[in-house]
């Protein structure tokens, strides 16, 4: 539903609405999934600055990762390790070759704690009785 190129609809709209309440709110942390747009990326992070003014968006694959991490502490370093499994390039419809399927890892000054946060976007279920992609 945040897929670009006219495919997801009101998806500026929904993601203007995110960012609003990611503003209005009061997390310390915040992982998301489904931001693909870099400019939705961008909207998030311009209505959450003053609240959230630490993040990283993990721009792996050919359409990026879909996951970024949004943080009141300092984010000193960050990770992404791609997974293996990321789908075939013939199966077109499924989309996920195309996306870089991993886990990236935000290393995070919170509160003169140093932790590490996880995001992770996992492969898609296309077909539970008859999964392709199970190793």
């Amino acid at each position: 539903w945040g897929i670009g190129m006219g495919v997801s609809k009101d998806r500026v709209i929904r993601m203007r609405a995110i960012g609003q309440h990611l503003a209005d709110s009061q997390y310390d942390i915040v992982c998301l999934q489904e931001v693909w747009c870099p400019e939705d990326y961008q909207t998030i992070c311009g209505l959450t600055r003053d609240v959230l003014p630490y993040n990283h968006f993990f721009d792996h694959g050919k359409i990026g990762s879909g996951t970024c991490v949004l943080s009141k502490a300092p984010i000193l370093d960050i990770a992404f390790h791609e997974f293996s499994l990321n789908g075939y390039p013939h199966m077109v419809f499924h989309g996920d070759w195309f996306a870089g399927k991993g886990i990236g890892v935000c290393n995070i000054d919170y509160k003169g704690l140093n932790i590490n946060v996880f995001v992770s976007h996992l492969h898609a279920e296309y077909n539970r009785a008859n999964d392709m992609y199970v190793g």
